[in-house]
């Protein structure tokens, strides 16, 4: 019993993760060569100065960035670049026509010795429909990582104990590449940077879920105190705290 006690309360305090607890998926597919994955939030601050004090008045908030690397080893192929070309081989496999050829649009089709007038609603009209019917990028095109739309990232936590957390990045696109071989390496590595659009720490989930969970019962008692005793004023102002 004091040893079932004792699991118990451990399994309920707070829990961390290594390395071997994560996995991560790469826009639907999990990856097994991903060996370290790193990002950093940067946002442009300003200070403002005015006649009269050396010291800044405020401070101004500008654009926000997120950018990070991936770090894979390299087995016989590189697997970032596989998994991408077959995510994007399916997606555009199920936008193909009925046909089973994807609509090309060549613009070169539409001019001839008279090309034709539009006027501006007209041009737009063309313009927007000829838009929607470019394909998709094609993955017998594709070389580089950097010619791949944006993707997410989702990495996936879990230990022993039970315990579990996530954490995303929305909107990856892939700047920079390289690798290198040497006679004195034992494993072959690459190295990725990008950029993304957003974030979602570690957690970030469960912390919303408790915060609502908190608001709902907190509403339930005050609707129990004003039932019973008359509408709940929350007692005495609030106090200034000290800093």
């Amino acid at each position: 019993m004091e040893n079932q006690f004792f699991a118990e309360s451990y399994m309920k305090s707070f829990s961390s993760f290594s390395g071997a607890d994560i996995i991560a998926d790469f826009g639907g597919r999990v990856f097994g060569e991903l060996q370290a994955i790193t990002y950093a939030v940067q946002r442009e601050v300003a200070p403002i100065y005015t006649m009269g004090s050396a010291e800044p008045r405020s401070f101004s908030r500008g654009k926000r960035g997120v950018s990070g690397s991936l770090i894979f080893i390299v087995f016989d192929r590189d697997a970032l670049l596989e998994t991408l070309l077959m995510n994007l081989r399916d997606r555009n496999r199920s936008t193909t026509d009925q046909t089973g050829a994807l609509e090309i649009f060549n613009p070169a089709a539409e001019v001839g010795q008279n090309p034709p007038v539009y006027g501006i609603r007209d041009w737009n009209r063309v313009m927007s429909e000829s838009s929607n019917r470019h394909t998709a990028l094609d993955h017998n095109t594709i070389k580089y990582l950097d010619q791949f739309p944006p993707f997410n990232i989702t990495i996936s936590m879990a230990n022993e104990y039970g315990h579990s957390s996530t954490m995303r990045i929305y909107g990856v696109q892939i700047i920079n590449e390289g690798s290198g071989m040497s006679i004195d390496d034992i494993v072959i590595e690459k190295a990725c940077s990008f950029i993304a659009r957003g974030i979602e720490h570690v957690g970030y989930d469960k912390i919303m879920q408790e915060l609502n969970l908190d608001s709902t019962e907190r509403a339930v008692q005050d609707s129990i105190i004003s039932r019973d005793h008359g509408p709940y004023t929350g007692g005495t102002e609030p106090q200034d705290i000290p800093i």
